[in-house]
C-alpha cells in the first residue's frame, strides 16, 4: 500500500470517532490507488490527528471496552461500547499501531523533501595510533565534508573517542561545552553572554522530543530542538555548572526565560526567543527594568516572539521560579568503540527521527550510522555475554566449546543518541534477537528493519540496545549489526574546507583509529 493510499485508508476508518463513545477502526485496501495533492494530504493529516486525539482521550475512560468482530472479505474490525468485556489495553495499542502508521508515511515524506543524497566525490582519511595525535587533512577546493567517521581498526577497545576539531571540544557533556565556550570568559557577565549565546544558536524553536528532558547535552548534541522550557532550563543548567547562580522564570501556559545573577543583580536572558536587553547603561536589564521601560523591548524585537506578546509578559506577577534542575541534567554521550565498531555523522539527514507528540517532521535534524563487524581474530572482545563459545581455527568464526549444549552471544550498544532504525545481518542458520531490557527477546529475521520494535511516535526512545545471536549449528559465522541514530545537525563535526584537529580517547592496549571524511561537491548548483 502506498503511504498515501494509507492515509486515506486509515481516514476512511476514522471518520466519526472523536464525535461517538463507539470506537470503529478499519483499514481497508481501496480497489485502485487514490492521488492527493499536497493540500489534500495536509487535510488529511489534520482530521487523522483530531481522531487520533479522540482516541486517546478514550484512554482514560473507565467504561471504554473492546470486543473484536469479524470483518467480511478484509481485516478486522476492533469496535467498543461501554460495558464490554475485553481489554481496554487493545485501545491503547491500536492508538499506537496508529502513531506509527501515521509516522511512516510522515518519515517517507520527510525523505521525499530532503531528496537523494549528493555524491560522494572523495574520501580523505587517516590513521591515528595514540590518544591525543594530532593529524591536517586538506580538502580538495569546491568541495566540504559530507560524512565523518570514527573506527576502530586496532586490536583493543577505543574508551570515549572525541573528535577535536580547530581546538573545539565536541559538546558531549557539560564540562566540554563550558571549556569550549567559556575561553577567555572571566568576568560573570561574559560567561553569562557566552552560555546564551550557545544556547540560542545551538537548536532551534521547534517541537520538541516526546517526554524527553530539558538536559542541556541532549537538546544541543542529541536533538538540536525544543521550545523554551528546555532552552531556558538548559541554560540555568550551563551557568549554575560554570559557578553562576541561575534560575528560570516560568509565566505559566506561555514562556519561560532565564535569569542569570550577573554583579548582585536578576537579569533576564531569553535563549529561545533570541534576545536580552540591556538598559540606557549598557547593563543587561532585569525584568523590572523591562517592565518600567517596555521600549527596551521594542528597540529589540525577537525573531521568535511579537514584542507586543513580551511587553505584556513581563507586567504579569503570577510567575514560577525555579533553582534546582537536578533531575534534567547529568546527560552525557559516552560511547566505546569495540574492534570492528564504528560510528559516522552524515549531513544529509535519512528521514530517522523520534517524533514529537504531534508527529512533525523537524525543522531541522541529522543521522548517523553505527556499524559492528566482530573482529574474533583479537578474541571475544566488549561482549555482554559469551556463553559455550571460542574462536575457532583461523579466527574469523566462533566454535561451540560444546556441542550438544546451547551457545550464545550478546553485545551492547549504546551510541549515546536515539536507535531508530537498523539491520543485523547474520549466517543463514544462526538466529537473531533484541531486547531493550537485556531480560525479554524479540527473534527476528536476518536484515529484517528493527524500526518496528524500537520506541517512537510515543513514550521516550531507545538509547541502548541488546543483541543476541545463537549459532545454528557447530559454528557462528561472521555477522554486522549497522544501527541508525538521530544526532543534531548543528553538533556534527563535519568542516567545510579540511580538517584539523585530533582524536581523544582511552584504550586498554595497543589501538588504531581510522577518522574519515566522506566529501561532497560544495559549489553552488551542485548537490
Amino acid at each position: 500500500m502506498t503511504p498515501r493510499v494509507l492515509v486515506v485508508a486509515v481516514l476512511v476508518a476514522f471518520g466519526l470517532i472523536a464525535a461517538t463513545a463507539v470506537i470503529s477502526i478499519r483499514l481497508t485496501r481501496p480497489a485502485k490507488p487514490v492521488v492527493l495533492t499536497q493540500d489534500e494530504l495536509a487535510e488529511s493529516f489534520r482530521q487523522l490527528r483530531v481522531d487520533l486525539h479522540g482516541l486517546e482521550r478514550q484512554l482514560n475512560r473507565p467504561d471504554s471496552r473492546l470486543v473484536e468482530e469479524p470483518s467480511p472479505g478484509g481485516p478486522e474490525m476492533m469496535t467498543g461500547t461501554p460495558g464490554e468485556a475485553a481489554s481496554a489495553g487493545e485501545l491503547s495499542a491500536q492508538v499506537q499501531r496508529l502513531r506509527r502508521e501515521m509516522l511512516a508515511v510522515i518519515q517517507n515524506e520527510a525523505r521525499r523533501r530532503h531528496g537523494p543524497a549528493p555524491e560522494i566525490v572523495s574520501t580523505v582519511e587517516t590513521v591515528l595510533s595514540a590518544p591525543g595525535e594530532s593529524f591536517a587533512l586538506a580538502f580538495p577546493p569546491g568541495t566540504r565534508a559530507e560524512r565523518a567517521t570514527i573506527e576502530n581498526v586496532g586490536s583493543s577497545i577505543l574508551r570515549k573517542p572525541q573528535l577535536v576539531l580547530d581546538g573545539t571540544l565536541p559538546g558531549l557533556n557539560v564540562d566540554a561545552i563550558l571549556e569550549t565556550q567559556l575561553a577567555g570568559a572571566q568576568s560573570e557577565e561574559k560567561k553569562a553572554v557566552a552560555l546564551w549565546k550557545f544556547v540560542e544558536r545551538a537548536r532551534v524553536h521547534d517541537w520538541p522530543a516526546h517526554r524527553e528532558k530539558s538536559d542541556p547535552v541532549k537538546l544541543t548534541a542529541v536533538y538540536g530542538y525544543g521550545f523554551c522550557n528546555h532552552a531556558a532550563r538548559s541554560l540555568a543548567i550551563l551557568a549554575q555548572a560554570a559557578g553562576l547562580e541561575a534560575r528560570t522564570r516560568d509565566y505559566p501556559g506561555e514562556h519561560v526565560v532565564c535569569e542569570i545573577l550577573v554583579d548582585g543583580r536578576w537579569v533576564l536572558f531569553d535563549p529561545d526567543g533570541g534576545v536580552f536587553y540591556r538598559n540606557a547603561d549598557g547593563r543587561i536589564a532585569t525584568v523590572d527594568e523591562l517592565r518600567a521601560s517596555p521600549d527596551l523591548i521594542r528597540a529589540h524585537p525577537s525573531p521568535i516572539y511579537p514584542e507586543e506578546k513580551l511587553v505584556r509578559l513581563y507586567q504579569r506577577d503570577d510567575v514560577k521560579l525555579r533553582t534546582d534542575f537536578s533531575k534534567e541534567s547529568g546527560y552525557q554521550i559516552a560511547f566505546d568503540l569495540r574492534p570492528g565498531e564504528s560510528i559516522t555523522y552524515l549531513r544529509h539527514p535519512t528521514g530517522h527521527f523520534f517524533a514529537s507528540r504531534h508527529l512533525e517532521i523537524p525543522l531541522e535534524y541529522a543521522n548517523g550510522i553505527w556499524r559492528f563487524a566482530p573482529q574474533w581474530q583479537h578474541g571475544i572482545i566488549g561482549a555482554a555475554a559469551a556463553t559455550n563459545l571460542r574462536r575457532a581455527a583461523g579466527g574469523a568464526m566462533l566454535e561451540k566449546i560444546d556441542p550438544a549444549s546451547p551457545a550464545e552471544l550478546v553485545y551492547v550498544f549504546e551510541p549515546g543518541y536515539p536507535i531508530l532504525d537498523g539491520t543485523i545481518r547474520a549466517g543463514a542458520n544462526d538466529r537473531i534477537a533484541i531486547s531493550r531490557d537485556g531480560s525479554t527477546w524479540t527473534p527476528l529475521a536476518t536484515g529484517e528493519p528493527l524500526a518496528r520494535f524500537l520506541a517512537n511516535a510515543g513514550g521516550n526512545p531507545d538509547y541502548k540496545l541488546f543483541v543476541r545471536v545463537e549459532p545454528g549449528g557447530p559454528e557462528l559465522k561472521p555477522f554486522e549489526v549497522s544501527l541508525n541514530f538521530q544526532t543534531a545537525r548543528r553538533a556534527l563535526p563535519l568542516p567545510e574546507g579540511g580538517a584539523n584537529g585530533r582524536l581523544d580517547f582511552g584504550a586498554d592496549g595497543p589501538s588504531s583509529a581510522r577518522v574519515a571524511f566522506a566529501l561532497a561537491d560544495s559549489r553552488p548548483g551542485q548537490r
